[in-house]
């Protein structure tokens, strides 16, 4: 058996990836469930994938102007965040979505204990995949986000009356 660091594995359809040799890191695109309506995924592991470290349910508070707010399914204290970001003043949507990113970064940046992965999150993820703040704005508005951030399945509950969590 070869003996080293494992390497990272990763889920085809993840938005986002990062890996330092102790952990993996990556985000989910925007799905729907019955549980948790509309969010996206971000989780915490070991090298190779297995049981998260930490999972991120990531929403947009509905009845509010910019508040987004995070659950972690897990609880591992270790990795324990704020949760909630609001975004006050005069902004527009998008603006404000860029700027709960920033706050959100930096409260995960210090769950991971490594600054690397500040720069790479809070960036753009490259050609045509966005950035943390265009999914955070995909959570409020869905339809107005490249749709390779998004299940297609949310289209589906966008247009279905009386789903839990959906407002429309």
């Amino acid at each position: 058996m070869a003996s080293g660091v494992p390497k990272p594995s990763f889920p085809s359809d993840s938005v986002w990836r990062w890996w330092n040799g102790t952990l993996q890191v990556w985000i989910s695109r925007i799905e729907y469930d019955g549980a948790s309506g509309i969010h996206f995924n971000i989780h915490i592991q070991p090298p190779g994938g297995g049981s998260d470290y930490a999972n991120y349910h990531v929403k947009f508070s509905k009845g509010s102007r910019y508040r987004w707010t995070i659950t972690d399914s897990v609880g591992n204290p270790a990795y324990a965040i704020d949760g909630d970001y609001q975004v006050s003043g005069s902004m527009s949507a998008v603006d404000a979505a860029h700027q709960a990113a920033l706050q959100m970064v930096a409260e995960i940046t210090r769950a991971v204990g490594d600054g690397n992965i500040y720069g790479s999150l809070l960036g753009h993820w490259g050609e045509n995949s966005g950035s943390l703040g265009d999914l955070l704005y995909g959570l409020k508005e869905p339809t107005l986000v490249d749709s390779d951030l998004v299940d297609p399945a949310v289209f589906g509950a966008l247009t279905t009356p009386d789903i839990p969590g959906i407002e429309m």
